[in-house]
């Protein structure tokens, strides 16, 4: 499976965890894996992203918020403010290439979100990047 797929996973996990935020994300994992055909690949991409956001989710919705400047976080979609979190950590943390993260969170939000979270997505996390370095 690919990045994209657990991707998917983990935003469904942040998802969850939104209306029930004492559930265990391992849980939620074998949940999927027992009810969707998903590799051991895919699922401990996803694992090692949850393993790190969660802990850090307060400092990941802080950038959020400096970046979201018209909207508070608690305003913000659940779906964009989730796949926004999973870019932000991806690359803060991670390492991983602002320009795939980037990608990778708008085609999510254009798929799971509204007509409008691509391009918000996006025009945030692009922010985010050039103010923090990430991007010149």
């Amino acid at each position: 499976m690919s990045r994209r797929k657990s991707r998917e996973v983990i935003l469904q996990t942040l998802f969850q965890r939104e209306f029930n935020p004492s559930l265990d994300f391992h849980q939620s994992l074998q949940l999927f894996q027992e009810n969707f055909s998903q590799d051991n690949d895919s699922l401990d991409y996803a694992k090692t992203i949850l393993e790190g956001i969660l802990p850090r989710i307060s400092e990941v919705d802080e950038l959020i918020s400096k970046y979201s400047r018209r909207w508070h976080i608690d305003r913000l979609m659940l779906v964009d403010k989730n796949v926004i979190r999973v870019a932000i950590y991806e690359i803060k943390f991670m390492g991983i290439d602002p320009k795939v993260s980037i990608d990778e969170a708008i085609q999510l939000a254009k798929k799971y979100g509204t007509n409008d979270s691509g391009s918000f997505v996006n025009g945030l996390l692009d922010s985010f990047c050039k103010d923090e370095g990430f991007l010149k």
